[in-house]
C-alpha cells in the first residue's frame, strides 16, 4: 500500500492538475502568440539552441540559458497549434512560443503536485489539506509570469 501511495498519487495529483490546468495553457499561448501583454521573448533564444536560427539575448535574458533548455524537447515533440485569424508568423517562432507557453503549464502542474506532497508527508495533513494547498497554488501560480521562463 505504502509503494502505491509513493507511486501513484503523485502521478494522480498531477494529472489532476494538469487536467484542470489545461485552459491556463491555451491562455498563456494565446496571450504570447497575439502578443496582448508585455513579455520577456524566449523564443528566438530556443531558436538558436534548436535550429540556429534564433540569437542569443544580451544581458540579463542571455544567463537564462538553463531556464530555456527544457523547452528544447518540447520544441521538437509538440504538433503545431494554431489559431483563428492568428498573425502571420514563422512557424518555427511560433513552435517555439508553444514550447514555452507547455513548459509554464507543466511547472505549474508540477509545483501544485509538490505542494501536494509536501503537506502530505512533510507536514503530514489531510487529504483536504494537501488538495486545499494544491489548488491555492495552482490559484497564485496565475500571478506568476506565465508568459515567460518566471513560473518554471
Amino acid at each position: 500500500m505504502r509503494a502505491f501511495r509513493r507511486i501513484w498519487v503523485p502521478a494522480i495529483v498531477f494529472i489532476v492538475s494538469c487536467v484542470v490546468s489545461l485552459p491556463s495553457f491555451f491562455d498563456a499561448y494565446r496571450i504570447m502568440v497575439f502578443n496582448v501583454l508585455p513579455r520577456d521573448d524566449y523564443a528566438p533564444f530556443l531558436l538558436h539552441f534548436c535550429t540556429g536560427h534564433g540569437a542569443w539575448p544580451g544581458s540579463p535574458s542571455g544567463y537564462r540559458f538553463l531556464s530555456v533548455l527544457p523547452a528544447i524537447p518540447l520544441y521538437w515533440v509538440l504538433p503545431l497549434i494554431k489559431f483563428n485569424r492568428m498573425p502571420v508568423l514563422d512557424p518555427s517562432y511560433l513552435k517555439a512560443t508553444e514550447a514555452f507557453a507547455v513548459l509554464s503549464f507543466i511547472s505549474i502542474a508540477a509545483a501544485t503536485t509538490v505542494t501536494f506532497e509536501f503537506v502530505r508527508l512533510k507536514i503530514r495533513g489531510s487529504l483536504s489539506q494537501a488538495s486545499f494547498i494544491a489548488a491555492l497554488t495552482m490559484i497564485v501560480a496565475g500571478f506568476a509570469g506565465r508568459t515567460g521562463i518566471e513560473s518554471f
